[in-house]
């Protein structure tokens, strides 16, 4: 986000940390539970203003409206196995010039936590950089930065407002345009489509914003 006033302003940061903490609940599979979870992050997602003019947002709200239980087994093929996954969840694989995990780049994204004093627990059960703990980190990140905000705490506010943007920067946008691309490549389902549709609208408002 541009440090401007708009971008600066607490109603645009926690717009940013709500969608963020729907993407954390979906990869973790926690909207799957029943038919009321997918609803509500849907209106959650559907009140989020400054990302609905975006046409593949839009498009991906429309492909969400109806909750399909049977969507969990796209969604475990997609990205949890067992098989081969098509659009695997961690940044590694899209960055990695021979698509492995637990590389250095999976080392940079946990030392990016580090440096603002985060570490993932059980971090060598799951890669630090799977995309739901990318979304908790931005979530955590936009979490201080509101706090700092409306405490009038600038320096700490300017802190993780930067980290964000960093965050942002170097890594979510390094790599969930193309997670979104293999999503829509290699499945027919609605709400994995409408998901990624959604991602990849947030991440092109956002792009321009930086």
């Amino acid at each position: 986000m541009k440090q401007n006033r708009k971008s600066n302003d607490l109603s645009a940061i926690e717009c940013r940390y709500r969608f963020y903490a729907v993407i954390r609940s979906y990869y973790f599979g926690h909207l799957w539970d029943d038919g009321q979870r997918w609803l509500e992050a849907v209106e959650i997602l559907s009140g989020l203003e400054e990302f609905t003019q975006n046409e593949d947002y839009l498009s991906g709200l429309f492909l969400l409206q109806a909750y399909d239980s049977s969507a969990v087994y796209e969604f475990n093929r997609l990205f949890v196995g067992p098989g081969k996954l098509v659009a695997p969840p961690y940044e590694s694989a899209y960055l990695n010039s021979e698509g492995l995990l637990m590389q250095k780049e999976t080392l940079e994204v946990r030392e990016f936590y580090r440096s603002m004093g985060l570490e993932v627990q059980n971090k060598n059960c799951e890669p630090d950089d799977f995309i739901g703990f990318e979304a908790e980190f931005a979530c955590y990140l936009l979490h201080q930065a509101a706090k700092f905000l409306a405490q009038k705490d600038l320096s700490n506010f300017n802190l993780h407002l930067t980290a964000y943007r960093n965050f942002f920067v170097n890594h979510l946008s390094k790599w969930l345009p193309a997670h979104c691309r293999d999503i829509l490549a290699n499945s027919q389902n609605d709400a994995c489509r409408g998901m990624a549709l959604v991602l990849a609208g947030f991440l092109d408002v956002e792009a321009k914003n930086q």
